[in-house]
């Protein structure tokens, strides 16, 4: 009969896993089990020994047991030792990530009697190390954006300067000058040289968690700016949709808000090249938001903007790069990759960014922005639609 002790003489089933001895097959038949095996998997030793209900192969989850098996005759033909980590499903239809350490156990002849060894749970190990990894990305994240934050206050510096004297230069002559057609100029000339400040300290917001001048808006006024804005400079083989609804206030930064929008819809615009196609644009009201923000206040609702193209798609392996700065798809001559990463703006805002891509029907990207229940909104009233 069949002990509940290793080699060692240490009794298995005191520990938090499952002892075993099986055959070489790929069944994995279990001619020995400890108690522990019913807390890993959900079956006892009995069940377990000789396939009486199921075999270990089984429980081990299709996509790991060619490899397992592999690295199995690996170890044997190597006499060494193997340890390997892979997911089971147990008897109640748990997923779980374990870790097995065993070898195999030669006759004199050099034939393989058996195989022994130990299996752990590690799904909580698994799961901290995820949580870790991503407290790691978030990190070297904020270190890059300070990094741009820093690099972007000396370009804003020196363009401020020299803004500075285009404005001061303009104004002074706008004084003396009498003829009209050389006060439109210079009005033009002043207004862009204003316009471009604002551009300056968007650039800076990108990395910066500065505090943006908030007030409670509604959204669609913004959108729809920007919408009658783009029709009169897209060019005609793009065809602009929109699906508006009136939601509720908004606290954000006109300008900033501004800024994400004309982003994302130039962006898509781009991505329909040439050949042209349909760029959508739909807001809405959500109470609820997807599962990846699940760690978000569920008692709030949202304004939903949607922003979606019929342009090339986005590669898979390139959607978590996007909205990194200076990451971009395109030519190093046509683009700065500022545009995307602007979108870092939603953070500061409490909201929410995700994106989708689907090979042959574009991109779509959704911004989630809380709704404000209680103010009063500063930029004109609802809009009919």
């Amino acid at each position: 009969m069949e002990n509940n002790k290793n080699i060692s003489g240490m009794d298995l089933n005191h520990l938090p896993g499952m002892g075993y001895r099986c055959l070489n097959d790929k069944s994995w038949t279990m001619k020995f089990a400890s108690k522990k095996c019913f807390e890993l998997t959900g079956y006892t030793p009995d069940e377990l020994i000789d396939n009486r209900v199921v075999s270990y192969e089984d429980l081990i989850l299709p996509e790991f047991r060619n490899e397992l098996w592999y690295k199995w005759q690996v170890a044997i033909s190597n006499k060494t030792s193997i340890a390997l980590e892979y997911k089971i499903k147990t008897k109640e239809g748990k997923i779980k990530w374990v870790f097995e350490q065993g070898e195999a156990v030669f006759s004199e002849n050099g034939e393989v009697v058996f195989l022994k060894g130990f299996i752990s749970d590690i799904t909580e190990q698994k799961k901290t190390a995820k949580e870790k990894g991503k407290l790691q990305n978030q990190l070297i994240k904020s270190q890059k954006m300070e990094t741009i934050g820093n690099l972007a206050g000396g370009v804003a510096h020196d363009f401020n300067n020299i803004l500075s004297l285009i404005i001061g230069h303009s104004e002074l002559l706008l004084k003396d000058v009498k003829d009209e057609k050389v006060k439109m100029s210079l009005n033009a000339i002043l207004s862009e040289a204003s316009r471009t400040k604002e551009l300056v300290q968007q650039r800076l917001s990108i990395s910066r968690n500065k505090q943006f001048h908030k007030e409670p808006v509604y959204i669609q006024n913004i959108v729809k700016e920007i919408i009658t804005l783009l029709k009169k400079v897209l060019p005609k083989n793009i065809e602009i949709i929109q699906f508006l609804h009136n939601c509720g206030m908004v606290m954000a930064d006109q300008t900033q808000l501004q800024q994400v929008v004309m982003n994302l819809c130039i962006n898509s615009c781009h991505s329909m090249g040439k050949t042209g196609g349909e760029l959508e644009i739909e807001l809405k009201e959500a109470s609820s938001l997807p599962i990846e923000f699940s760690e978000s206040d569920k008692k709030l609702r949202y304004a939903v903007l949607t922003v979606s193209d019929t342009g090339s798609s986005i590669k898979k392996e390139l959607l978590d790069k996007i909205f990194e700065p200076y990451f971009t798809t395109k030519d190093k001559e046509k683009e700065t990759g500022l545009g995307l990463s602007m979108v870092g703006i939603i953070e500061n805002h409490k909201g929410h960014i995700s994106v989708s891509s689907e090979l042959n029907k574009g991109t779509a990207f959704k911004v989630y922005l809380p709704l404000e229940t209680n103010a009063t909104a500063i930029n004109n009233e609802i809009p009919p639609l």
